[in-house]
């Protein structure tokens, strides 16, 4: 196998579903404020040595075989893959999904943030090492994609996925296209978007016509027959304004489309979100112990959710839902503790990286003031 040192956090095969031309595709730059067009798909969503080695970077080159089939499958059938017939393709659906939000190196930085951050609490309960520490944690992007197939992917067993289209090509994509949100827990203090938070809504748009959509059915019902029963729904005007606002929100960099005309209202689109793309930082809560005698500490991190006060014409809180306290909305989880989840018992298990004890496991380094490594201070993440 050829090895590269360019390694994709955003699939190939993923953004030529908006090519302009072959290998070429349209771009708004949001950091400097210009539109380029037919520029070349090959160097966009990629970072040198993004996951360290080859052997980590062929898993994600397996995995993205198998969503390119399931991608593909879907845009030009505009149905959704059966889980009684085809279960691998539907678990590859969800699959797909949850990997690539964790893909992106904003998911990586944030992680990262929340270790660092982390790291000063953890020490003063320890007992910090000698002289000055200095904390460093090498590819996060690593544990981002081992939590998502080890932890979310799993609590997403319960969720209903669904097809948004538009009829006239008109969606757009990003360098970080999967948005994370919850309808129900918009403008709540504390709101965030959880896999397993009652409310949960996943969407990710794999062509110019095509959305796909994962949501909590007991948060959120289908307003019509024909959508429940085709499990698909036409976009209409807002919901398309809807759906590319949380591109611009969610972009790193850049924004695609297959024709130039529909980067025109980027701009626009871009400051109507200026406030939450400047505000959007992760934070640290603690949480102590209240059992008496018990000096252990939960350190939880999360980015605060922003208020793009959702409203699709396809969908709409249940009633039982919204009637419902805001601490159950915000703090309530869908699965019990200890429920074995269901979604990987008919699919094909997943490979992932090598053995955390393995050197391509991400890692913390804590070294002191001397430069070399301090006894026990090198942990790995798990």
């Amino acid at each position: 196998m050829t090895h590269s040192k360019k390694h994709h956090f955003l699939p190939v095969f993923y953004l030529k579903a908006w090519s302009s031309r072959p290998n070429r595709i349209h771009l708004y730059d949001i950091k400097a404020g210009i539109t380029r067009q037919h520029v070349g798909l090959k160097g966009q969503g990629q970072e040198r040595l993004y996951y360290k080695d080859q052997d980590n970077e062929d898993v994600l080159k397996g995995w993205d075989d198998r969503f390119a089939r399931v991608c593909h499958q879907v845009r030009t059938s505009q149905r959704l893959p059966n889980p009684l017939v085809d279960p691998q393709s539907f678990v590859d659906l969800f699959a797909f999904v949850v990997t690539q939000h964790a893909r992106i190196p904003s998911e990586a930085e944030t992680i990262r943030q929340i270790y660092v951050q982390s790291i000063p609490t953890i020490l003063d309960a320890m007992g910090a090492p000698p002289g000055d520490t200095h904390v460093k944690y090498d590819f996060p992007q690593l544990e981002a994609v081992k939590l998502a197939v080890e932890g979310q992917l799993e609590r997403m067993d319960d969720l209903v996925p669904h097809l948004i289209t538009a009829r006239d090509d008109r969606f757009l994509t990003s360098d970080n296209p999967v948005f994370f949100y919850n309808q129900l827990c918009q403008g709540l203090y504390g709101a965030t978007t959880g896999v397993d938070t009652h409310g949960f809504q996943a969407f990710c748009p794999i062509s110019p016509r095509t959305v796909i959509m994962l949501f909590d059915p007991g948060t959120y019902e289908l307003t019509s027959t024909a959508a429940k029963a085709g499990k698909r729904s036409e976009a209409t005007e807002s919901d398309i304004r809807q759906l590319n606002r949380m591109q611009a929100l969610s972009a790193a960099q850049n924004l695609y489309a297959n024709a130039p005309d529909l980067l025109e209202d980027v701009p626009a689109l871009i400051r109507t979100v200026a406030a939450e793309r400047e505000t959007n930082e992760p934070q640290l809560a603690e949480y102590k112990s209240t059992e008496q005698g018990d000096q252990s500490t939960l350190l939880v991190g999360h980015s605060v959710m922003p208020n793009l006060s959702l409203d699709l014409s396809f969908t709409r809180i249940r009633w039982s839902a919204d009637k419902r306290p805001d601490w159950w909305k915000v703090h309530d989880y869908r699965h019990e503790p200890n429920r074995v989840p269901q979604l990987l018992r008919e699919g094909a298990p997943m490979k992932t990286f090598t053995d955390p004890n393995d050197p391509t496991a991400s890692v913390i380094h804590m070294v002191s003031d001397t430069g070399l490594p301090n006894s026990g201070a090198t942990n790995r993440c798990h």
